[in-house]
């Protein structure tokens, strides 16, 4: 993985963890990636920059251009990404199986 600390932990939207932590319910989120900081939740552009702040050289660093980038621009850009990434970077057949360190990881 990319992340420096390892410190980073993973929730459903549709578990326990995340609802005892947020009121807001998983349904009135958009389809895009959710990251809560300290109990803010964003999303699309704006967690994907959040996220850089964990992650290793050079996403940390493109991460902070991120935040010159006007927010409507950045999610832009995030949406065309999402729309394209499977004819791009290709779909698997299988589900991704996490290493035991990695699954220890996961809340629900």
């Amino acid at each position: 993985m990319h992340e420096r600390n390892h410190v980073l932990k993973f929730a459903p939207l549709q578990g326990e963890t995340f609802r005892q932590r947020h009121s807001i319910g998983a349904k009135t989120l958009p389809d895009s990636i959710v990251f809560s900081m300290a109990g803010r939740l964003v999303v699309e552009a704006e967690a994907v920059i959040a996220l850089s702040e964990w992650l290793n050289q050079p996403w940390r660093f493109l991460g902070s251009i991120g935040r010159l980038v006007p927010n409507f621009i950045a999610n832009g850009v995030y949406r065309f990404i999402a729309r394209n990434r499977y004819r791009w970077f290709g779909r698997r057949e299988t589900c991704y199986l996490p290493t035991p360190e990695l699954k220890g990881r996961f809340l629900d």
